[in-house]
């Protein structure tokens, strides 16, 4: 059973690396992201000493798609990325203390819902 507490998506920007809204594990995310906007929302949490984390995304059902990336810190792909065809993906990695960033990528049309677990 995963347990998380419940997170608003931040009002204030958060489309690009360097503004990326700050998490405290375990979160649950309830965010939106649109097409129009032609941007993505980035998340970023910290490890205090070296572990297991584990980040979930579900997001709409086909034919929309969005997907996950998890980055360094700087915003480059690191550790691992899920593009696959559906919307539910999962990244997990045993990783040192640093600072990780999410990004969730827009689908190709329209706005839509999607929910973000980070264990």
């Amino acid at each position: 059973t995963l347990a998380a507490t419940a997170v608003p998506e931040s009002a204030m920007a958060h489309n690009t690396a360097a503004t990326a809204q700050p998490i405290t594990r375990p979160a649950e995310v309830s965010g939106t992201i649109s097409s129009g906007m032609g941007e993505d929302d980035w998340y970023n949490f910290t490890l205090a000493s070296a572990g297991v984390f584990t980040v979930l995304l579900n997001g709409p059902a086909a034919p929309s798609n969005i997907d996950l990336f998890l980055t360094d810190d700087a915003g480059t792909t690191q550790l691992a990325s899920s593009t696959s065809a559906s919307s539910r993906d999962a990244v997990a990695n045993t990783a040192g203390n640093a600072t990780y960033k999410i990004r969730v990528s827009p689908p190709a049309s329209g706005t839509v819902s999607y929910t973000l677990l980070i264990q």
